[in-house]
């Protein structure tokens, strides 16, 4: 059981970002100007059963040089219905070989929730896999007034 938590939590971290950054050599020189991020499976850290710690969520942008700005549209849980709707900010800090890490900024609303707005702060270490297409994960912190 403890072995099937461990690989559950290592698959529920990886994040999926296709057609951004996608230059061969640099990625913060995009030659995509527009991008999808997904974001199938991720896990909260609170305290509770795993249905509800689930966060998905995808995101379309515009890119502008190292700096990506979108729109992210997901939920929190899959025993709920709450959504958000959030504007996010990612700019690519560095860039070694096939690796970079990103910092990323957004504010948005929470649906049917007491605490409607949300602010994130977080970072992203991906590796370019294709032209195309990275995989990375994304450790961050969201807050709720």
């Amino acid at each position: 059981m403890k072995k099937l938590s461990i690989l559950l939590l290592c698959i529920y971290l990886f994040n999926i970002s296709l057609f951004s950054q996608s230059e061969k050599n640099d990625s913060t020189i995009s030659s995509a100007p527009y991008y999808v991020r997904l974001n199938p499976i991720g896990i909260s850290i609170e305290v509770g059963k795993y249905r509800e710690k689930f966060i998905q969520n995808f995101e379309v942008g515009k890119t502008y040089g190292p700096m990506d700005i979108g729109l992210s549209y997901g939920r929190f849980s899959n025993s709920d219905t709450t959504t958000y709707a959030q504007l996010r900010t990612s700019f690519c800090a560095t860039q070694i070989g096939i690796f970079s890490s990103e910092l990323a900024l957004g504010a948005g609303h929470v649906f049917k929730s007491s605490t409607p707005l949300m602010f994130e702060i977080s970072t992203t270490l991906m590796a370019q896999v294709a032209e195309h297409l990275a995989i990375g994960v994304i450790v961050g912190s969201y807050d709720f007034v």
